[in-house]
Order: C-alpha cells, then sequence, then structure tokens
C-alpha cells in the first residue's frame, strides 16, 4: 500500500524547457521568445530535470501511457473543451503573437 507516499508522475523522458514552451506554443498558437541568459545566471540554473517514476513504476505498478507532448496536446485539447463549455465560445488559450512563454510579462500578456 502506498498511503501517505510522494510519487512523481511523468513520462520519465527528459524535455528541456525549451522543448516544452516550443510545443505549447505550437499547439496554442503562443509565441515563444528566447531571449538572453543574465549574467550570473549559473548561480541559479536549476539545469534539466527528468520526472523519476521508477518509485511509481516499483509500487503502484505505473507505466506511462502518453509521451509529454500527447499529455500537452490531451492537456490543451481538455481546457479548450472546458473553456468552450464553461463560457459558450471558444478558448481562452493565448492567440499567436499576443503574449505567452517569454513575453516578459508575469500576467502572460
Amino acid at each position: 500500500m502506498a498511503r501517505n507516499e510522494t510519487f512523481n508522475i511523468g513520462s520519465g523522458v527528459g524535455v528541456s524547457i525549451w522543448q516544452a514552451a516550443s510545443a505549447i506554443a505550437d499547439l496554442t498558437g503562443a509565441r515563444v521568445e528566447s531571449v538572453p541568459w543574465p549574467d550570473g545566471y549559473i548561480e541559479v540554473e536549476t539545469g534539466d530535470y527528468v520526472t523519476g517514476i521508477a518509485k511509481a513504476q516499483r509500487d503502484l505498478g505505473f507505466r506511462p501511457k502518453r509521451s509529454f507532448l500527447e499529455g500537452i496536446a490531451e492537456t490543451v485539447e481538455g481546457y479548450r473543451a472546458a473553456q468552450a463549455s464553461n463560457h459558450g465560445g471558444t478558448a481562452g488559450l493565448v492567440p499567436a503573437g499576443r503574449g505567452g512563454v517569454g513575453s516578459g510579462r508575469e500576467d502572460g500578456r
């Protein structure tokens, strides 16, 4: 039994921030802008992260059913469907050229 345990759930395959942002932008029409790292970035740069799923595989029998891209595409599709049903219109995702990842604003505008 896995009571009071913490498990990482993911594909187990590494995806860079740029790859993730680009995939989301491609699916949503948002814009991604690459900007130079500031001086001293090495002191705060966390590097790559890959979700370690071995514990979930071992203790729960977890097996990823989707790749990162498949999961993001399904999430965007679900978000759009929910937005359309809740607001009677199209999804409230950021249209191309209007903010989004790398827009320089915390609110993504």
